[in-house]
């Protein structure tokens, strides 16, 4: 900011805002922050972010998502007159390092009439709690059944077949055929489904015949030419109407 900005009447419009403000002079000293901005970094005081952005670098580790620290921080790029906007960075106090914010990150660069820099401000928003979520569930989820509806390969593929077979389309069977060359495999497979009940709330409605029969439904109706958007759709609708647990 320079001396002809109202330093006093900017800060009171700035104050009370729910997005976190940063106001930097040219020289990179920090001049100001709201109590948002400073929330944000987990302080109380100005101070407390530091003087200016080398101080600021010291007290602060930011890293983008991919766990690369940025070259410049935001602060540095706005001092330089870079326009820019939703740069997301995690910061990390250094002396809490078990805390991290996550920040969407947007400049603010105002001129005067010859052309100067007057303010230059960062413009922060929380986004913490939403890539806290996205970070549970953008990984995988089971679903599956009761480890007490666990069967043997041979006898889910039975199950498959004779389900097959009742819609007299073509006839399938089993055969059993030891290879000593052939990759081991299991006999039985099971899904652990404890962070699907955990994260979601799921629980199994279907027991193993009555998945595995409806499974084969869908195969047989799509096999005579049904769309299979619509196969999915009327499972789901089966399937959340069915309050019966496995």
């Amino acid at each position: 900011m320079t001396a002809d900005v109202d330093r006093h009447e900017l800060r009171q419009i700035v104050a009370g805002l729910s997005e976190g403000v940063i106001l930097v002079e040219p020289d990179q000293s920090i001049a100001y922050a709201n109590e948002a901005a400073l929330a944000m970094h987990g302080v109380e005081q100005l101070d407390d972010l530091g003087e200016d952005v080398d101080a600021y670098r010291e007290r602060f580790a930011l890293r983008y998502r991919n766990n690369r620290s940025p070259e410049h921080y935001p602060m540095e790029r706005v001092v330089a007159g870079e326009h820019f906007h939703d740069v997301i960075v995690k910061v990390r106090r250094a002396d809490q390092p078990e805390v991290d914010f996550v920040h969407s990150v947007r400049s603010l660069v105002a001129n005067d009439r010859e052309g100067n820099p007057s303010c230059l401000a960062l413009i922060l928003k929380d986004v913490s709690d939403q890539f806290e979520a996205e970070e549970r569930f953008e990984t995988a989820f089971n679903l599956g059944p009761e480890l007490s509806s666990v069967r043997d390969v041979e006898t889910v593929a039975r199950l498959a077949a004779s389900a097959w077979n009742a819609h007299g389309t073509s006839s399938a069977r089993v055969e059993i055929a030891a290879d000593p060359s052939a990759v081991h495999e299991a006999a039985t497979l099971s899904l652990a489904i404890d962070k699907s009940r955990r994260e979601l709330g799921w629980e199994p409605r279907w027991s193993l015949d009555v998945a595995v029969t409806r499974t084969m439904d869908w195969y047989a109706q799509q096999h005579r030419g049904i769309d299979a958007a619509t196969l999915v759709t009327s499972d789901i609708e089966r399937y959340e109407s069915d309050r019966s647990a496995a």
